[in-house]
């Protein structure tokens, strides 16, 4: 199962950040540096541990999702766009930003401007 990084001690919510990643890809690079260093500045995040792989996107992971402030998203070069997992991930935020107006914001890992097809920058454009 999914659980939060850090624990929240009162009624605050457990996480301000859902970090939407592909894990084979950057869980031990980029992205476990950028929610370590959202931990050392107190903001607590929503990082998968121990998702088992499946078919469908857990409940757990859509309701982080939905209770975060802010959704990261974290385009890897190599398999992001291959996990459905991470699609679904994306479209859910997508939709909360749509519906409620919840911030996202999306980094590019390893993806040379050059390789950028107009299909990119519209994504880029919905999701900033």
């Amino acid at each position: 199962m999914a659980s939060p990084s850090t624990k929240s001690n009162d009624s605050q919510k457990e996480h301000e950040v859902f970090l939407s990643f592909r894990g084979e890809d950057t869980r031990n690079t980029f992205t476990g540096h950028l929610n370590a260093a959202l931990k050392r500045y107190a903001i607590r995040t929503y990082i998968d541990h121990n998702l088992k792989r499946g078919d469908e996107i857990s409940h757990t992971l859509l309701n982080a999702i939905e209770k975060a402030n802010l959704s990261v998203i974290v385009f890897s070069k190599k398999k992001f766009a291959t996990s459905k997992w991470c699609l679904d991930e994306v479209v859910k935020i997508l939709e909360c930003k749509e519906k409620k107006g919840a911030n996202c914001g999306a980094y590019f890992l390893s993806c040379r401007s050059i390789y950028a097809t107009k299909s990119d920058r519209k994504l880029r454009r919905s999701i900033c």
